[in-house]
């Protein structure tokens, strides 16, 4: 797929996510006073929800890198756009994953709503740990002597996503098997 056709699948890809996100919040399901659903890890770690606007910076930390070393360690463009597709197909899934149940939000009470990118009830999956993982993932292919440092970041950036109570624990959970099924087919001979 030549360059311009995957910046074009990604940019539907984000429009049809954009779409069923205004779609779920604010027409199929309107705000009601809702309680969370009980999650194990919301209930262990710390309630870090006034951080909530600060996990979009989680996945940019590593797009910078791979846009670092893509213009000054001429990265695998190949691999940036395997990356993208991957990406781009995951948006779409999680689309229809997440207007298919619809779970009472975790962090957008009653007039307040998400701060980061999101909506409140694109639940199922976390985009932030799928592009997370997928950057992460880029950065191993790249230079795999970062394996340890690349695996506490995703773990540690999927705690404090968590915490801020901007995904349930099995959002994540369901991100880390999306996108291990996806490499793990595409690193099959």
């Amino acid at each position: 797929m030549e360059n311009s056709k995957v910046i074009l699948f990604l940019v539907v890809a984000i429009v049809i996510t954009k779409i069923t996100t205004f779609y779920v919040d604010n027409v199929r399901y309107s705000y009601k006073c809702e309680t969370p659903l009980h999650d194990a890890l919301h209930t262990r770690l710390p309630n870090l929800r006034r951080y909530g606007r600060y996990i979009d910076i989680v996945p940019i930390l590593l797009a910078v890198a791979v846009l670092y070393l893509y213009i000054y360690e001429h990265l695998d463009q190949e691999l940036i756009r395997d990356a993208i597709i991957f990406f781009s197909i995951i948006l779409i899934f999680r689309a229809i994953l997440y207007s298919a149940t619809i779970l009472p939000s975790s962090f957008c009470m009653k007039g307040i709503k998400n701060i980061a990118v999101g909506g409140c009830h694109d639940c199922i999956c976390s985009g932030h740990t799928i592009l997370t993982l997928l950057l992460a993932y880029v950065l191993y292919q790249h230079n795999p002597q970062y394996q340890t440092a690349l695996m506490v970041y995703c773990i540690l950036s999927s705690l404090f996503i968590i915490a801020t109570r901007s995904h349930y624990t099995i959002d994540v959970l369901i991100s880390y098997i999306v996108v291990y099924a996806f490499l793990k087919d595409d690193s099959t001979p």
